[in-house]
């Protein structure tokens, strides 16, 4: 990861905090967009110019056995996915000395977030495919395949920013659990480089910020 960017000012943000909170006081709580995955689960396809450790008959294709092998295990890369996905939104708090921190620390767990998802993505498909080709017999498929593996995706930057929207009139009449209640848009502009072509990938997901 080259560099995290973030158009979020916390600075901005701390002026609107009132004088009387405590630099130890909790002043902000957002989702984490942190992907956590069980150090238990282990990736499907074994790391390149590595296989599995099985008894096989050595006039028997290496990256066969290894990805015939590795069948049984083909729904972990989902598994993994939707357990990650769960924690994508687990709170994370900051107290109003350590706000100045959150904008660059969201932009780093989106962007690690984001490289784990593609990773898995890349490695699920590879195996379809590869075990694919072993049934067709087609060599120069599999080493095309097999070098998607070895793919160099890489994020430049990332760039946040939070924008609240107007209340729609049909929500100003409904009981408010805080003092202000409004409607967020959150986006992430990440700069990706893969197999050295630049492009950029665009995420969005509405919600909303309440403040007391």
């Amino acid at each position: 990861m080259a560099g995290v960017t973030s158009s979020s000012s916390a600075d901005d943000f701390a002026e609107c905090l009132s004088e009387a909170a405590d630099f130890s006081h909790v002043v902000c709580t957002i989702p984490a967009m942190e992907m956590k995955v069980d150090a238990k689960s282990k990736d499907v396809l074994p790391g390149v110019g590595a296989s599995h450790s099985f008894e096989k008959p050595a006039d028997k294709p290496t990256m066969a056995a290894s990805v015939l092998n590795a069948s049984d295990n083909s729904g972990n890369e989902s598994n993994i996915e939707q357990a990650a996905v769960k924690t994508l939104g687990a709170l994370t708090s900051w107290t109003k000395s350590t706000l100045v921190y959150a904008p660059q620390a969201a932009s780093k767990n989106i962007s690690t977030s984001f490289s784990s998802i593609v990773a898995s993505r890349v490695r699920a498909w590879t195996l379809l495919l590869l075990r694919h080709s072993l049934t067709t017999g087609d060599a120069a498929s599999r080493s095309r395949l097999l070098s998607m593996l070895s793919s160099n995706i890489e994020i430049l930057s990332t760039t946040t920013s939070f924008k609240t929207l107007p209340l729609p009139d049909s929500a100003k009449s409904h009981p408010k659990e805080a003092d202000v209640i409004l409607p967020l848009l959150f986006e992430a502009n990440l700069n990706i480089s893969v197999q050295g072509r630049q492009d950029s990938v665009f995420l969005r997901a509405p919600g909303t910020i309440s403040g007391k």
